[in-house]
């Protein structure tokens, strides 16, 4: 991810100067990082504002091979707990660059909101 790529000191003297295009661009950075699991037609995106982005992912593809593993292998677990990883790893994560992100698990995906601090 752009931090990551540039440093802390670098991205928080971004976040100062220019706080909207580094939140856009660090929002395009995860989503096209996303389109490595997911389809592009299955992630929805909507820019709320420069400082929020909400979107989620629809009829996903991994959590169909989950459903679809524990199926066939007759295990008795929740085909939603990589899932449940995931919204506990990454609202961790993007508190570290200065982003509140709530996730939210769905049906067949999940959601989110993204918001600059």
């Amino acid at each position: 991810m752009l931090p990551k790529i540039l440093g802390s000191p670098v991205f928080k003297l971004l976040k100062v100067l220019a706080p909207g295009r580094t939140f856009k661009q660090l929002s395009s950075t995860w989503l096209y990082n996303a389109q490595t699991w997911h389809p592009l037609s299955t992630i929805e995106v909507t820019n709320v504002s420069d400082r929020e982005v909400a979107g989620g992912i629809k009829n996903c593809v991994i959590l169909k091979r989950m459903r679809d593993i524990v199926e066939k292998t007759g295990l008795e677990i929740d085909p939603k707990f990589l899932c449940e990883r995931d919204a506990k790893y990454f609202p961790k994560l993007f508190k570290e660059f200065g982003i509140d992100l709530t996730w939210k698990l769905e049906e067949n995906g999940c959601g989110f909101t993204a918001k600059l601090k």
